[in-house]
């Protein structure tokens, strides 16, 4: 189960350029961020959930999947345990071109210029929007968590962020 998803910084860029394109690269670009949305919040999906897949992955690069967005548009990721690296959007002619270029890719390495997600685990919060409360904590997830400072009153608050109010402790 994927509980990780890690945006390159490069990829980010790439999405935001496909915007300012034709027609077709804006609705590929939606698309993308749709699948993206998707694993946010759901973590593991198949990739003929969202788009039309080919019989074939891309077999250069390790743990890749490959979504086909239309109109000649990919949206490249590569799986490694728990972790999603969402790599490449792009027509088919870069596409082959980042693949080349990128088939000894180790996702571990560029790890440090991505923005990192965690997933949303919906089996904790379905759990803790019925009232299973015990099941809920059990499985790791505190519902106090949410407001870590709700039992602090006012002058143990003024206390600790004296310096951010101007104030000596």
């Amino acid at each position: 189960m994927i509980r990780f998803v890690h945006q390159d910084l490069k990829f980010v860029k790439r999405l935001e350029t496909l915007y300012k394109e034709e027609k077709k690269a804006v609705i590929a670009a939606g698309k993308a961020e749709e699948i993206i949305r998707l694993l946010k919040n759901q973590g593991d999906i198949r990739p003929s959930q969202v788009v039309r897949t080919r019989s074939y992955t891309e077999k250069r690069i390790k743990n890749c999947i490959k979504y086909d967005l239309g109109s000649g548009y990919r949206l490249i990721t590569v799986k490694e345990g728990e972790h999603l690296f969402i790599l490449y959007i792009g027509n088919h002619n870069d596409y082959i071109r980042w693949i080349e270029n990128n088939k000894e890719l180790e996702p571990c390495l560029i790890k440090h210029r991505c923005t990192t997600f965690s997933v949303v685990d919906t089996e904790i919060d379905s759990e803790a929007q019925h009232g299973n409360v015990a099941s809920a904590t059990a499985s790791g997830y505190d519902v106090d968590e949410e407001n870590p400072l709700a039992d602090l009153d006012d002058k143990i608050l003024r206390r600790i962020f004296c310096g951010l109010i101007g104030e000596n402790p």
